[in-house]
C-alpha cells in the first residue's frame, strides 16, 4: 500500500469519526489566562493525542500542550465518550499540570454534548494545589455542583440534583486556578454517574505525561 493510499484511508477514517460526531457537538478543550486562549477540538488543530497518530483509541481525547499567558508549562487531556463513558452512562475527565512563571489565573473548560441521561452525577476531584482552585460541573452553562479546593494537597466529591440530559445539552467541567505566585497546580477532575465506574479519576492523567515524555524524548 503505497504512502498516498494510507494518507487517503486515514482522512476516510477521520471524516467518518467527525460525521459521527458532528451528530452532536465536538469535545472541546478550551483554556484561557490573562488575554490568551485556546480553544482545542477532538481532532482538530492543536489536539496532540489525536487519530492520525494514535488511532481510535485517541477520538474522544483532546489534549493541549503548550504555554498559555503566564502558565509557561500546561499539559492538559480531556476524556469523554467514546474513549470512556457513553451517552447513556454519561463520564467526563480533566487531568491536568499548569505550571506558571508568577501569579495569575488559569480557567479551563471542557465541552461535550450528546448525553441521554436521567439521574444524578458525581463530581470527584484530586490534587496538589499552588494557591486555590475552583471546580464545576455544568449543563447548558449553568453550575450543578462545585468545590474549592487548596493549597496543598486536597480532595474532594459533590453530588448534583436530579438531571434529565438530552440531545444537545452540554455538560461542562470547569476550573479556574489561580496562582499567588510561581508555581505548579495538578489535578484530576471527573464527573460520572453514581456507578462503580471511577477507575479513571488517578489514572487518566497517565496519558498527558506520557505524551509529554515522548515529546521530551523527540526534541
Amino acid at each position: 500500500m503505497n504512502k498516498v493510499v494510507k494518507i487517503l484511508l486515514v482522512l476516510v477514517a477521520v471524516i467518518g469519526i467527525v460525521g459521527v460526531q458532528s451528530a452532536n457537538a465536538i469535545p472541546t478543550l478550551t483554556l484561557k489566562s490573562g488575554a490568551s486562549t485556546a480553544i482545542i477540538f477532538d481532532e482538530g488543530l492543536g489536539d496532540a493525542y489525536n487519530f492520525a497518530t494514535y488511532g481510535a483509541a485517541a477520538i474522544g481525547t483532546v489534549t493541549f500542550m503548550g504555554p498559555l499567558g503566564v502558565f509557561n508549562i500546561n499539559v492538559t487531556t480531556g476524556l469523554t465518550k467514546p474513549a470512556v463513558g457513553s451517552a447513556s452512562l454519561p463520564y467526563m475527565d480533566v487531568a491536568s499540570q499548569n505550571t506558571s512563571n508568577r501569579a495569575g489565573t488559569l480557567e479551563i473548560w471542557f465541552d461535550d454534548s450528546g448525553f441521554t441521561y436521567d439521574g444524578g452525577l458525581i463530581m470527584n476531584v484530586g490534587g496538589t494545589f499552588q494557591n486555590t482552585a475552583t471546580f464545576e460541573t455544568r449543563v447548558n452553562g449553568t453550575t450543578i455542583s462545585s468545590l474549592v479546593l487548596g493549597p496543598g494537597a486536597a480532595s474532594g466529591s459533590v453530588g448534583s440534583g436530579y438531571l434529565s440530559l438530552t440531545n444537545p445539552d452540554t455538560l461542562t467541567l470547569y476550573t479556574n486556578i489561580d496562582h499567588s505566585g510561581r508555581g505548579t497546580t495538578s489535578f484530576d477532575q471527573e464527573v460520572v454517574t453514581p456507578e462503580p465506574s471511577t477507575l479513571l479519576l488517578l489514572g487518566s492523567g497517565l496519558v498527558g505525561a506520557a505524551l509529554y515524555a515522548r515529546r521530551r524524548r523527540i526534541k
